[in-house]
């Protein structure tokens, strides 16, 4: 296969391909989240997602509900890999579940105190740990 230095140098639905993998429907998520949560980026991803879901389902005690599938739809994390970041997450104090309903389902909330603090830490090593590797402008 040959290699192509710019996207400009694809096939045309190469092109679209990338495009459209590339810039709709993505979960961007920042590095400060991905320090925060001891650099796991699947967790960051899943935790991401929450948020936006929590924004546009929750009630007024914070709970809502997705299910694996949508979850899977959004991010790409398989059931397993799902559970994986869910029990991390509590166990880290971000997120908190519940069963309920009839028939039972996952019910979520986010400690958003729990996950500003974490990220403020995680900014605030960031920033120390960049000035200090910082070269010293020469006057």
């Amino acid at each position: 296969m040959e290699k192509q230095a710019r996207i400009e140098d694809l096939h045309t639905n190469d092109r679209a391909l990338i495009d459209a993998y590339s810039g709709k429907n993505v979960v961007a998520i920042s590095p400060i989240v991905v320090r925060a949560l001891h650099s796991n980026a699947g967790a960051a991803l899943f935790i991401s997602q929450l948020i936006y879901e929590s924004k546009v389902h929750a009630d007024e005690e914070g709970w809502f509900y997705c299910v694996q599938a949508d979850l899977y739809e959004h991010t790409g994390l398989a059931p397993d890999s799902q559970l994986k970041y869910r029990k991390q997450l509590c166990k880290m104090g971000i997120l908190e579940e519940k069963l309920a309903g009839i028939p039972a389902k996952v019910y979520y909330r986010i400690n958003f105190a729990r996950y500003a603090d974490m990220l403020k830490s995680a900014y605030e090593k960031h920033e120390a740990e960049f000035y200090r590797r910082k070269p010293a402008k020469k006057a």
